[in-house]
Protein backbone atom coordinates (compact mmCIF):
# COMPACT_ATOMS: atom_id res chain seq x y z
CA UNK A 1 0.00 0.00 0.00
CA UNK A 2 1.33 3.43 -0.87
CA UNK A 3 1.97 6.06 1.74
CA UNK A 4 -0.31 8.49 -0.06
CA UNK A 5 -3.19 6.00 0.12
CA UNK A 6 -2.67 5.51 3.84
CA UNK A 7 -2.54 9.26 4.47
CA UNK A 8 -5.68 9.83 2.43
CA UNK A 9 -7.54 7.11 4.33
CA UNK A 10 -6.44 8.63 7.66
CA UNK A 11 -7.54 12.08 6.54
CA UNK A 12 -11.01 10.77 5.65
CA UNK A 13 -11.31 9.00 9.00
CA UNK A 14 -10.21 12.11 10.90
CA UNK A 15 -12.86 14.19 9.14
CA UNK A 16 -15.56 11.86 10.47
CA UNK A 17 -14.67 12.57 14.12
CA UNK A 18 -15.86 15.75 15.81
CA UNK A 19 -13.49 17.82 17.91
CA UNK A 20 -15.49 17.02 21.07
CA UNK A 21 -15.39 13.29 20.31
CA UNK A 22 -11.65 13.47 19.65
CA UNK A 23 -11.02 15.26 22.94
CA UNK A 24 -13.17 12.80 24.89
CA UNK A 25 -11.36 9.83 23.36
CA UNK A 26 -7.99 11.45 24.00
CA UNK A 27 -8.83 11.69 27.69
CA UNK A 28 -10.40 8.25 28.14
CA UNK A 29 -8.39 6.13 25.72
CA UNK A 30 -5.17 8.15 25.68
CA UNK A 31 -4.78 8.18 29.46
CA UNK A 32 -5.11 4.39 29.56
CA UNK A 33 -2.46 3.89 26.89
CA UNK A 34 -0.06 6.34 28.50
CA UNK A 35 -0.55 4.73 31.94
CA UNK A 36 0.10 1.24 30.54
CA UNK A 37 3.26 2.34 28.76
CA UNK A 38 4.63 4.20 31.78
CA UNK A 39 3.89 1.28 34.10
CA UNK A 40 5.60 -1.05 31.67
CA UNK A 41 8.72 1.10 31.56
CA UNK A 42 9.20 1.67 35.31
CA UNK A 43 11.33 -1.41 35.94
CA UNK A 44 13.46 -0.78 32.87
CA UNK A 45 14.08 2.83 33.89
CA UNK A 46 14.90 1.87 37.47
CA UNK A 47 17.34 -0.77 36.27
CA UNK A 48 19.00 1.72 33.93
CA UNK A 49 19.42 4.29 36.70
CA UNK A 50 20.76 1.82 39.29
CA UNK A 51 24.47 2.23 38.31
CA UNK A 52 24.13 6.01 38.40
CA UNK A 53 22.44 5.93 41.81
CA UNK A 54 25.22 3.73 43.18
CA UNK A 55 27.90 6.06 41.79
CA UNK A 56 26.18 9.12 43.29
CA UNK A 57 25.74 7.37 46.64
CA UNK A 58 29.48 6.69 46.82
CA UNK A 59 30.34 10.31 46.03
CA UNK A 60 31.44 12.58 48.88
CA UNK A 61 30.68 16.25 48.39
CA UNK A 62 32.22 19.18 50.21
CA UNK A 63 30.00 21.37 52.37
CA UNK A 64 28.15 24.26 50.77
CA UNK A 65 29.64 27.72 50.92
CA UNK A 66 28.19 31.19 50.36
CA UNK A 67 30.08 31.46 47.06
CA UNK A 68 28.14 30.05 44.11
CA UNK A 69 31.23 29.54 41.94
CA UNK A 70 32.94 27.56 44.68
CA UNK A 71 29.82 25.42 45.11
CA UNK A 72 29.71 24.73 41.38
CA UNK A 73 33.37 23.73 41.33
CA UNK A 74 33.25 21.59 44.47
CA UNK A 75 29.73 20.12 44.30
CA UNK A 76 28.12 20.31 40.86
CA UNK A 77 31.15 19.43 38.75
CA UNK A 78 31.97 16.25 40.72
CA UNK A 79 28.36 15.09 40.26
CA UNK A 80 28.50 15.78 36.53
CA UNK A 81 31.88 14.02 36.19
CA UNK A 82 30.63 11.00 38.14
CA UNK A 83 27.49 10.65 36.04
CA UNK A 84 29.49 11.05 32.83
CA UNK A 85 32.08 8.47 33.91
CA UNK A 86 29.32 6.02 34.81
CA UNK A 87 27.67 6.48 31.43
CA UNK A 88 30.96 6.01 29.59
CA UNK A 89 31.70 2.88 31.62
CA UNK A 90 28.28 1.48 30.72
CA UNK A 91 29.02 2.08 27.04
CA UNK A 92 32.43 0.41 27.36
CA UNK A 93 34.55 3.55 26.92
CA UNK A 94 36.13 3.68 30.36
Amino acid sequence: MKKTEVLARRARAIEKVSDAEFRANAVTKGAKVIRERVEGAVDKQAEGFRPHAAALASLTLEKRTDDIDTNIDRRVKPIARTLRATKLAEKGFA
